[in-house]
């Protein structure tokens, strides 16, 4: 294993209405989505790396997927399912969501 992602299924997300990010079999391997194919997961933003990931990555800035895609094609990624409810707080409607179901739970 490269890398382990924390993966939140998208069903049970606030604020997120993508097709998702990936898709995960029963022993946790990883996979994107075919073109034009729904997945059931989103990448919550945390993981586990192992330094084996970053060998030969690019100079500079880059993004994760490139080194991602690159363990997924090893068959060396794996995820694991957040349970809960994940917030995905990345434009304002979302903030104002999130916002107002912690209002909600907390009252």
């Amino acid at each position: 294993m490269d890398t382990l992602l924390l993966l939140a299924p998208v069903s049970a997300t606030l604020g997120y209405d993508g097709r998702g990010d990936f898709a995960m079999d029963t022993k946790g391997l990883v996979r994107r989505p075919e073109q034009g194919e729904s997945v059931p997961f989103v990448f919550t933003g945390v993981s586990i790396a192992h330094p084996h990931l970053f060998e030969e990555a690019p100079d500079g800035k880059f993004s994760m997927n490139v080194l991602w895609d690159r363990a997924i094609d090893a068959g060396r990624v794996y995820g694991v399912r957040h349970e809960g409810l994940w917030m995905h707080v990345g434009t304002p409607d979302a903030v104002r969501a999130a916002e107002e179901r912690l209002r909600r739970e907390h009252a």
